[in-house]
């Protein structure tokens, strides 16, 4: 039986059962990890338990093992390391380990921040001041935009009214507010909406929550209340992380061309979708 299994299916089965060692075995590969995994270490500092320079502790969050995100470290402590088991281990590993979490590391579809919205859609933007930010519609070198922007990699900006309000803005300027789930009370006059990035298609639904509704969902950011309402980040130290996130998903429409049930917002009315297909002819689709 044996010498009918053909040298390539041997190959990829070796590779794909390091990969599974490699997934079950390093801690690297969580989720959480791979979304912050590698911010200093890409900035050229080091990770360190005693560090020489600047404390980028910003960044320290990044780093394995509580240590944290220094210019450089000491060169006695990497003498130590160097005769330790571990660091001899962690020698060897180490290259087999990172080329395997680069290889399937998911990065994450939204953040906070230059460094985690770099080659992303901006949605809004925010202020980072002490004791709580404010919300500006405006982004990237646009009159009224702040600094710290807010971003999506599934989802991008939308001035279209039919597309998914995200939030509300308390300013008629658009600038210097704070933000409001839709639906709740008060006047919120200036929406955000989303919609699927260029090229995608699909049904956007959002929760507002703390809890992760299921796989399905990402964490756009987070928000100190549902009405009233600063801005911080899904995880991480370096911006506040509050109580309700906001978890969306984008569902793909089907083969047909039409997109899945939505879910209705309480300030978007209500609409029945009737599909009618009789055999052998087009489909007729009906709105009451």
């Amino acid at each position: 039986m044996y010498k009918h299994i053909k040298k390539e299916y041997l190959f990829i089965f070796l590779v794909i059962f390091t990969a599974l060692v490699l997934f079950t075995y390093f801690e690297d590969f969580n989720y959480t990890g791979l979304t912050t995994k590698w911010i200093c270490e890409e900035k050229g500092y080091q990770c360190c338990t005693e560090g020489e320079g600047t404390n980028y502790f910003s960044m320290d969050y990044s780093c394995p093992n509580n240590k944290q995100c220094w210019t450089s470290c000491p060169e006695s402590v990497k003498e130590v390391n160097v005769i330790t088991t571990s660091a001899f281990l962690d020698g060897i590993w180490s290259p087999i380990k990172n080329f395997f979490v680069r290889l399937f590391s998911k990065g994450p579809i939204a953040g906070v921040g230059t460094v985690q919205c770099q080659g992303k859609n901006t949605l809004f933007t925010i202020s980072e001041e002490v004791g709580g930010d404010h919300t500006s519609k405006f982004i990237g070198n646009q009159e009224g935009a702040y600094s710290t922007p807010v971003c999506s990699e599934k989802f991008d900006i939308s001035t279209n009214q039919g597309d998914y309000l995200l939030i509300k803005l308390s300013e008629s300027s658009g600038t210097n507010s704070h933000i409001q789930k839709p639906g709740e009370a008060g006047n919120y006059p200036i929406p955000i909406y989303i919609k699927p990035e260029q090229g995608s298609q699909g049904q956007i639904d959002c929760l507002y929550q703390l809890e992760n509704p299921g796989v399905d969902y990402e964490c756009l950011f987070s928000m100190d209340g549902l009405t009233n309402a600063h801005v911080g980040a899904c995880s991480g130290t370096e911006f506040p992380v509050y109580n309700y996130k906001v978890w969306c998903k984008l569902t793909p429409q089907d083969e047909g061309g039409r997109s899945p049930p939505r879910r209705v917002g309480p300030e978007e009315g209500f609409t029945l979708n009737i599909i009618i297909e009789p055999d052998g002819a087009g489909s007729i689709t009906k709105d009451i």
